[in-house]
């Protein structure tokens, strides 16, 4: 549905003094978007804290109009939801069904959220005027869950615009359509949030035995060697650390160059750490000690290699 914003923005395009036909319309891209989300746990609740941000360069072309997280999960029953989550009452509709992670949202001013029944936790500007367009920013997109950081799948929406003198009308999006479908103008990614802690997929660096393999893991890669896109600027990294650990005894280097302050380690806590790379292979190296089930005491080093072309 076009909000009377987003109508006379239409009507304004639509009355230019200029041809505009399908060969001249040019589709919105975002998909140079970057999103960074701070991971905050609070111990006394067990609340997790995900907060998003959208960074739009100015080399996308048009506005984001929503942005979303997949938190459907594959398991066939979820936890019952946790009333004592908090929020800030943005959430306008939840449709989401017995398969998906209990959560409460906050929301920017004059976004709204709804979760869908497929498990999408989607939040929209209210008018196109509160869109985010080229060059700017976004950030309080917020989840609270109890649900541990792991990958998530994400969306983002540009503003399309729809009428008789562009390739798209209002029903566009549905199947039966005969015209092109704007989902093509989505952007697809992963993020990091909620994933319950049975379907949580962990990795880590190999090398040592597999008691103090466990000293360091990962929720959010699947090998040690990973290949970005050419825009990446930074990766948001999930770490688990080992119960056994001890937090002062962990060091990271990246590049060689000192990063441990950047790292928060706790004893069986996840910890999230924006990591950023330069083009080419990023080199980041991680150590803590801990105690194997032995009683001894013993190092897990783990290296792991981002790349962006």
């Amino acid at each position: 549905m076009i909000t009377k914003n987003k109508f006379l923005l239409l009507t304004l395009i639509l009355c230019l003094p200029f041809s505009f036909t399908y060969g001249q319309y040019v589709a919105p891209n975002v998909s140079n978007t970057e999103i960074t989300v701070q991971v905050t746990y609070a111990p006394t609740s067990g609340v997790y804290t995900y907060n998003y941000t959208l960074v739009s360069p100015q080399r996308n072309i048009g506005n984001i109009e929503w942005f979303s997280v997949i938190i459907q999960t594959p398991s066939t029953t979820t936890p019952d939801p946790e009333l004592a989550l908090l929020g800030d009452n943005s959430l306008e509709d939840n449709l989401a069904p017995t398969t998906t992670i209990p959560v409460s949202v906050t929301s920017p001013s004059n976004w709204l959220a709804v979760i869908s029944v497929d498990g999408r936790l989607r939040w929209a500007s209210e008018e196109s005027v509160y869109d985010i367009p080229p060059g700017n920013s976004l950030s309080n997109f917020k989840i609270y869950s109890k649900a541990p950081p792991g990958a998530r799948p994400y969306i983002i929406k540009p503003f399309i615009l729809t009428g008789p003198n562009t390739p798209y009308h209002e029903g566009c999006e549905l199947e039966d359509s005969n015209c092109p479908s704007p989902v093509a103008l989505y952007v697809h990614g992963t993020t990091i949030g909620p994933v319950l802690p049975e379907e949580l997929k962990l990795i880590n660096g190999k090398g040592q035995s597999a008691a103090v393999n466990a000293f360091l893991a990962y929720s959010n890669i699947t090998a040690t060697r990973i290949t970005l896109p050419a825009t990446a600027k930074g990766f948001d990294l999930a770490v688990k650390y080992g119960t056994t650990t001890f937090p002062a005894t962990f060091a990271a280097t990246l590049n060689g160059v000192n990063v441990t302050p950047s790292f928060h380690p706790n004893p069986g806590a996840f910890d999230v750490v924006r990591i950023p790379l330069l083009k080419g292979a990023n080199k980041l190296l991680l150590s803590i000690e801990g105690l194997k089930p032995s009683g001894a005491q013993s190092r897990d080093t783990d290296s792991l290699t981002f790349i962006v072309p």
